[in-house]
């Protein structure tokens, strides 16, 4: 009968070498150190353990790099278009002229604002007019307002405001009063 070089527990052996057994009450085990650089190189091999808890959002990281999936303090994962609760942003204003009026003020230094939704409401029975969302100055959105009427607009993917600067709107034509509101959220 021929040498067979694997035993009945999977093991292999050399030719000048006999198997060697361990007793079922052993305990093997390996040890996965994972490290926390989230800005680092992919390494060759990575190992997902789970997910990271947070109340901010993480610092921002380059194409090609490690970074981990978040999840909010209730341990739901976070996904786009939405945020961390603790990064939603909304503002409303009102305006009866042309002049630009402020919804959310500039977030800080390399942060940006991402708008979600915008409702318009015109109080105006006779002006139809348009509402233009602005980044700053800078026109991005625009909305209709007729006459006793509005809008509620939902941007399945979010308008992106320049890093600190604020969100504002203006009035094309002035009415009796124009409402707006914008929700959203803040990050990199």
């Amino acid at each position: 009968m021929a040498y067979n070089p694997v035993n009945p527990n999977g093991q292999t052996t050399q030719s000048a070498s006999a198997p060697v057994v361990l007793s079922s009450d052993y305990a093997s085990t390996a040890k996965i150190q994972a490290s926390n650089a989230t800005t680092s190189a992919v390494p060759t091999t990575a190992v997902p353990v789970g997910y990271q808890a947070r109340t901010t959002d993480v610092t921002a990281t380059t194409s090609t790099y490690n970074t981990i999936a978040i999840v909010d303090k209730a341990g739901k994962q976070v996904q786009l278009p939405y945020a961390i609760p603790e990064l939603f942003t909304k503002g409303s204003g009102s305006a009866a002229g042309t002049s630009l009026t402020n919804l959310i003020v500039a977030a800080g230094a390399g942060v940006k604002i991402y708008i979600t939704s915008i409702s318009v409401m015109n109080t105006s029975s006779t002006v139809t007019t348009l509402v233009n969302i602005q980044d700053g100055s800078s026109t991005i959105y625009q909305v209709g307002a007729p006459a006793l009427g509005g809008a509620i607009v939902t941007l399945p993917v979010p308008i992106a405001s320049s890093a600190n600067t604020a969100i504002n709107f203006a009035v094309v034509n002035a009415a009796s009063t124009i409402y707006v509101s914008v929700a959203g959220y803040t990050g990199a």
